[in-house]
């Protein structure tokens, strides 16, 4: 759950938050995890209450909203943002070993691993968990430790708690991570029963094992969250000038030196590895759910070419677009979690017009921003 939830925006926002939260680092933490962590795990929750099925979960909205929904979600989740996202800030660590590789050589290259990682997915879950979560963690650890250890002093903020909290709250939502949770929770329920049946585990303690694995991975996230911004705050003064996706590999260098790039290199590249192969597989097999014919390998082949062609808007580009679709999208999203939760828990049965409602107020702040 870690893996697959830790992808290219977390390496990434948690550090901006950081960066503008300076010595008021703990109240954006707390902001940060009640966004990117809490909500997204309620997100798991909510579809383990429909038993895995996300069609179903996301009908409370109406007929046509069990696929309409799904299918604009996917998009963004795989080949028109966060899939090109996790590219980008790949190349971005990647260019310290290598300078002379161009976004578009890497990733033909990363979008080429993808392809042959997503072929085959029952091997997906596995290999994640065993395989690329522990490498992942290990870098990740070091270089915490190395930027804590060799951390400045913070300078003070000119923004208010207040001002810095909300900020956090709303700059969680570009992780994307409660609209990863709707489709990860299938899989990953998909392979603890698959492994209960194997082993022979009576099907009574699934729910405790999820549970079990939802408390696992949300300390874990929010353990690294909360490290990060306090890395952005102590080194904000070196970001000057710097793009988001780099901000990560300034604290590296200034804290391990000549070691920093390999380190730094294998921990954003599995970290995004991770997220792209399964956001890019469960993209696919939507296609084919939808379409109720094709072969998985030609989903997989449109995929993997829609990716690579959104990569080359490199990461703040797709920024651009992405920021105002989640703001409008994202107060929705959790109201429709709350309720669907509230209804499988308590039979309560008012969904669609809280939803609508803050979507409509969510989207007219939108577009009157966007008019200024």
């Amino acid at each position: 759950m870690f893996s697959m939830f830790f992808g290219s925006g977390n390496l990434v926002f948690p550090l901006v938050i950081g960066q503008t939260s300076a010595d008021n680092y703990p109240v954006a933490a707390i902001g940060l995890v009640l966004t990117g962590v809490l909500v997204p795990f309620l997100g798991l929750v909510g579809i383990k209450t429909f038993k895995g099925n996300y069609s179903e979960f996301f009908a409370k909205m109406g007929k046509h909203m069990s696929w309409v929904i799904p299918l604009i979600l996917l998009s963004l989740l795989g080949p028109f943002a966060v899939v090109p996202r996790c590219i980008t800030v790949a190349h971005g660590s990647f260019s310290l070993i290598f300078s002379d590789i161009t976004l578009w050589q890497f990733s033909s290259v990363f979008c080429s691993i993808m392809f042959i990682l997503c072929l085959d997915k029952n091997k997906i879950i596995p290999l994640v968990g065993a395989v690329l979560t522990p490498a992942l963690l290990l870098s990740l650890a070091f270089i915490i430790y190395r930027g804590i250890v060799e951390a400045p002093e913070i300078d003070p903020s000119t923004l208010s708690q207040g001002n810095i909290f909300f900020f956090s709250l709303e700059k969680a939502f570009m992780t994307m991570d409660l609209i990863a949770a709707f489709f990860f929770s299938s899989v990953v329920i998909y392979h603890i029963h698959s492994r209960l049946e194997h082993y022979g585990v009576p099907k009574e303690s699934e729910n405790t094992i999820i549970v079990g694995a939802l408390l696992i991975g949300a300390t874990i996230l929010g353990s690294v969250y909360a490290a990060f911004v306090f890395l952005g705050s102590s080194y904000n003064g070196s970001f000057a000038g710097v793009t988001p996706e780099k901000y990560l590999a300034i604290i590296a260098f200034k804290t391990m030196g000549q070691y920093a790039a390999p380190i730094l290199c294998c921990a954003v590249v599995l970290a995004c590895l991770t997220t792209a192969v399964v956001l890019c597989s469960l993209f696919s097999e939507f296609i084919l759910n939808l379409l109720g014919r094709g072969r998985k390998i030609y989903a997989l082949i449109i995929s993997v070419a829609l990716s690579f062609a959104v990569s080359t808007y490199e990461f703040n580009g797709i920024a651009l677009v992405l920021s105002p679709i989640l703001d409008a999208l994202y107060p929705a999203l959790i109201i429709l979690t709350l309720l669907n939760i509230a209804n499988r828990l308590w039979g309560y049965n008012y969904i669609k017009t809280p939803v609508w409602t803050v979507f409509a107020i969510s989207a007219a702040f939108v577009a009157s921003d966007f008019m200024k």
